[in-house]
């Protein structure tokens, strides 16, 4: 599903088709994309904060304690670091693990993921 949050009301949207979400990763760095979030949430839904917006993060208390969400943050780094991470992957410092496989494949992957046998990534060709 694909929403544009500048037309339509996302977290209402959200609700009224799946029932919200299980959970929400927030990294955008306006607090409407935080109460939004939150509001896209089922119960028992759990929101994840990385970005930092100024001021504060407006919260239903009553969806939160009534639908027993949990909220958590997570501080990833600083700009610089980022901008460091990027001349990395720029000077080819990083070197990604990626494996290809096919779609009838996929139940294998998901059982190598369970046993966490997977080391890198993997992308499973649709064609």
């Amino acid at each position: 599903m694909t929403i544009n949050s500048q037309k339509e009301d996302a977290s209402q949207l959200l609700q009224d088709k799946v029932g919200g979400v299980n959970s929400a990763v927030i990294t955008a760095v306006s607090k409407d994309s935080f109460t939004d979030a939150v509001n896209a949430l089922r119960a028992g839904g759990t929101l994840v904060a990385i970005a930092l917006p100024q001021g504060d993060m407006q919260l239903n208390i009553s969806k939160t304690v009534l639908d027993g969400i949990n909220v958590a943050g997570s501080l990833v780094g600083t700009r610089q670091d980022l901008a460091e991470a990027f001349q990395f992957g720029a000077e080819r410092k990083v070197k990604p693990i990626v494996h290809t496989r096919k779609l009838s494949e996929v139940n294998d992957i998901i059982d190598e993921m369970k046993n966490n046998e997977i080391v890198g990534r993997m992308v499973v060709d649709f064609t």
